[in-house]
Parts: structure tokens; sequence; C-alpha cells
């Protein structure tokens, strides 16, 4: 189910991310600074001796200088409890007292436009990747060629003709 940006946004405002993770971990006392919404501990990813996983309340986010682990609330949710997106986002709304909004049919309706979209997007990006790979394609294979863009990244960059 897609969740309105808005919702997801109050969310994220009426739960404090160091709140969150803070279930989980310890503040390291010496770094964190309550005051200006910065929380630091040892990161729960990895094992560490020093305090080099942040959350920072205002931007909504954490992030680990050791292992690069990075996210927000529903990331945390994901990972640290095993939940999906749309599991996480009922969580958090129990939490902040706000009823979940309940899909429409005219949301239905959008989620099959934008699969229809999707796949005929897809179909297209696979019909020009054709082209560039066949006799069509000669002179942009050479034009790539010429700016020194290896074969393996055509596909990998999904480039096409």
């Amino acid at each position: 189910m897609r969740f309105p940006e808005h919702f997801i946004e109050t969310l994220k405002e009426r739960i404090a991310l160091s709140s969150l993770v803070g279930r989980s971990l310890a503040w390291d006392a010496k770094k964190t600074q309550a005051n200006k919404g910065l929380y630091w501990a040892c990161c729960p990813f990895h094992g560490e001796q020093t305090a080099s996983f942040k959350v920072d309340d205002d931007r909504g986010s954490y992030h680990c200088f050791g292992c690069h682990a990075s996210g927000d609330h529903f990331t945390w949710a994901k990972e640290k409890q095993g939940l999906d997106f749309a599991e996480a986002v009922e969580m958090l709304a129990r939490e902040a007292g706000l009823p979940v909004p309940q899909a429409t049919p005219e949301d239905a309706q959008r989620a099959r436009q934008r699969e229809s979209l999707r796949e005929a997007n897809a179909a297209a990006a696979a019909w020009f990747a054709a082209q560039l790979v066949g006799d069509r394609g000669e002179a942009a294979r050479a034009y790539l060629r010429g700016r020194d863009i290896p074969d393996t990244q055509w596909t990998e960059l999904s480039f096409g003709y």
C-alpha cells in the first residue's frame, strides 16, 4: 500500500528517531548533545568500542561513520525489527496515535496505472537496448567506444539507441 507523503512526514515529526533507536542502544553521555537533537552510540550493526553511530532528530536520520549504515524511522524498523515498510508505518502510527489511512479504489487504480507505466518503460528500455547492440546501433556503439565507455557499462547504465 502506498501511504500519503504528508502522513509519513507526520509520523516522523511525532516520533523522535532517538526515542525509537534509544530503546535498543545506550547513548554515549560524552558525545551526545540532546539539546541539539544529536545522539551518539556504538553502532548496533557492527561491533566497535567507540561511538560512531549518530542519530540526528532534526533530520530524522541515523548514520554510522564506521560501517556506513544509514536510514530513517522506517529503515530502522525494517532492519532492527524485521518489519516491512507497511508494517513499520502501522507500528509507528499506533505509537503516534494516528489512524492509518485506508486504501481507496482510486488508490488501487493509480497503483495499476503506475505498474502499467513501469512495464511500458521497461519494454521501451529493452527495445532501445536491443537497437544499440543490433545492426542499426553501429554509429552509436562507435560513438560510445570513442568516448571510452566500455561495453560492460552499456547494460549496467541502461544505454540504448
